[in-house]
């Protein structure tokens, strides 16, 4: 004799999924999904899945959520998609939790561990910070207008997402800063690198550390930096004394229209920019002078 149909509505729970979407410096972004099979004779109905993560050094609660259903048609197999956030440290027990209506049917576990050896997304934007070349543009009232050409390289298979840049002078002892701003940083195709560049105006005579922080929403994701010395120490005898180098930024003055400046704009690398010959010939010309000085007196 057949039962009634309440006693043909069974779920099991088949198996769980448990994928990293994101990885922070201090937490994970799990996706969870819960595959459930109907091997009654009729649709489900009234059931829900209640999440719930328990840290394993102490067993404490330490999140939990309950997902609703809809119906499972009978000889179905449905995956119940959920997400979690945890701290990435540690491991953690995850059960899962199948009721119908207020009653328990079915429990299974999980575990997940060792989370600090999880790699965080910022090593995998693709983007790499290369070279830093720095040009003197303008000096004046002991404040000089550097020139920052930052090289931005796409090592990944697909083009990059876009970013901000925040660019900034930091004196190399003090740590305060001289200058910063921002810059804007648009899709690199693969294998493709890019130069952007930006002005910064810090006082002369003084080291600093030019800082590149690649910026997605609201975190950083790479790291770069390079080193201009406008008072360069020198080390005259070894282990004893150190003295430092005045430097004329003026001396180093690139004619302002030799290189176009472009702030957010890429520059073709290997491309020489429209005045350089000139600039050749002129330095040419100029340092023929000075030899003829030297060589005579004068």
């Amino acid at each position: 004799m057949l039962k009634t149909g309440e006693d043909y509505r069974q779920l099991r729970i088949e198996t769980i999924d448990i994928a990293a979407a994101h990885v922070k410096s201090s937490y994970v972004d799990f996706d969870i999904t819960t595959y459930l099979e109907n091997y009654g004779k009729m649709a489900s109905k009234n059931t829900s899945l209640l999440l719930k993560a328990y840290d394993s050094q102490n067993d404490l609660l330490e999140k939990q959520m309950k997902t609703s259903m809809g119906s499972i048609d009978a000889g179905k197999t449905v995956g119940i998609p959920q997400s979690l956030t945890l701290p990435r440290k540690g491991g953690y027990n995850i059960q899962i939790n199948l009721y119908k209506g207020k009653v328990k049917k079915a429990t299974r576990s999980v575990s997940i561990s060792n989370l600090e050896s999880l790699e965080e997304d910022v090593k995998n934007i693709g983007i790499e910070i290369g070279e830093m070349d720095f040009l003197i543009r303008n000096t004046s009232d002991r404040k000089v207008v550097i020139e920052n050409d930052i090289y931005f390289s796409n090592e990944g298979a697909d083009n990059s997402s876009e970013f901000d840049v925040l660019v900034k002078a930091r004196e190399r002892d003090a740590q305060l800063l001289a200058d910063k701003k921002w810059i804007h940083l648009a899709a690199i195709k693969p294998e493709t690198t890019v130069v952007r560049s930006i002005n910064l105006t810090v006082p002369d005579q003084y080291n600093y550390i030019i800082e590149a922080t690649v910026w997605s929403s609201d975190t950083i994701v790479k790291r770069g930096e390079g080193v201009v010395s406008l008072k360069p120490e020198i080390k005259l005898i070894e282990g004893e004394r150190v003295e430092s180098r005045s430097i004329d930024a003026s001396e180093f003055r690139t004619i302002a229209n030799a290189t176009a400046a472009a702030p957010a704009e890429a520059k073709a690398p290997g491309k020489m920019q429209p005045g350089f010959e000139i600039l050749f010939a002129m330095v040419a010309i100029t340092m023929a002078a000075m030899l003829g000085r030297r060589r005579y007196g004068h």
